[in-house]
C-alpha cells in the first residue's frame, strides 16, 4: 500500500517537474537549471532526514550500497536531468514526455534480468496504462491546439533530432536509476520511508 502511494506521489511530482522545466528552459539555460535544481535537494533531504530521525540509517549501509546510490545519483540527477532539460528545451515537454516514459520499459527489462522481478497481470496493466498516458495526451486534439498556439505565440521551432537524441539518453538514465537504487537496498531486508530519504540524500 505504501509503495503504491509513493509511486503515485512520484508520478505527480514528475508531471509537475516536466511543466516547470519547460517554463524554466524557455528563458534560462540548461546549466542554470542544473545549478539550481541539483544542489537544492541536499538540504531538503537533510532536513527531512533530521526531522524523521532517519540519518542513523547511514551507518547501516555497506560500502557497496553507498557506491550504488552514488552511481544512481550521478546517472539520474546529472546525466538524466541534463538530457531531460536539453530535450525539453529543444522540442518541448509534450514531445519529450512519451520518449522519457519509455524508461519504464527499460526498467522492467533490467529488473527481470538482474533483480529476478516477477511480473503479475496487475503490474502489466499498470505499466501499460502509465506508458499509454503521455501518448494519449499527445494525440488529444485539445492538447495539440494548445501546443500549436503556444508555439505560434513564442515562435518556437522544435529541433527534433536534438530533442529525440537527448530524450533517449534521458530515458536510458532514468530507466537504469531504479535498478541501482533497488540493488543498493536489496541486502538490507524490508525498506521503509527512512531508507528512501537516506537514498535521496546520498544520491
Amino acid at each position: 500500500m505504501l509503495g503504491g502511494f509513493l509511486a503515485l506521489l512520484a508520478a505527480a511530482t514528475f508531471g509537475l517537474n516536466a511543466v516547470a522545466t519547460r517554463r524554466g528552459v524557455l528563458t534560462g539555460t540548461v546549466a542554470q537549471g542544473l545549478a539550481i535544481t541539483v544542489p537544492i535537494a541536499v538540504p531538503i533531504f537533510f532536513v527531512v532526514g533530521l526531522t524523521t530521525d532517519s540519518l542513523g540509517i547511514l551507518s547501516e549501509l555497506p560500502i557497496k550500497s553507498l557506491l550504488l546510490l552514488g552511481i544512481a545519483g550521478a546517472t539520474h540527477f546529472i546525466v538524466g536531468r541534463y538530457a531531460n532539460y536539453r530535450a525539453t528545451k529543444a522540442m518541448g515537454a509534450n514531445l519529450v514526455g512519451p520518449v522519457v516514459s519509455s524508461s519504464l520499459v527499460l526498467t522492467l527489462i533490467l529488473a527481470i534480468i538482474f533483480l529476478d522481478e516477477v511480473m503479475t497481470p496487475l503490474r502489466v496493466v499498470g505499466i501499460v496504462l502509465i506508458a499509454l498516458g503521455p501518448t494519449l495526451m499527445l494525440r488529444s486534439p485539445a492538447i495539440a491546439r494548445k501546443t500549436q498556439q503556444s508555439v505560434t505565440k513564442i515562435a518556437f521551432t522544435p529541433r527534433l533530432i536534438e530533442g529525440y537524441a537527448f530524450g533517449i539518453i534521458c530515458a536510458i538514465a532514468f530507466g537504469t536509476t531504479p535498478i541501482f537504487i533497488r540493488s543498493a537496498f536489496l541486502e538490507l531486508g524490508e525498506a521503509n520511508v527512512g531508507h528512501g530519504i537516506v537514498g535521496g540524500l546520498l544520491s
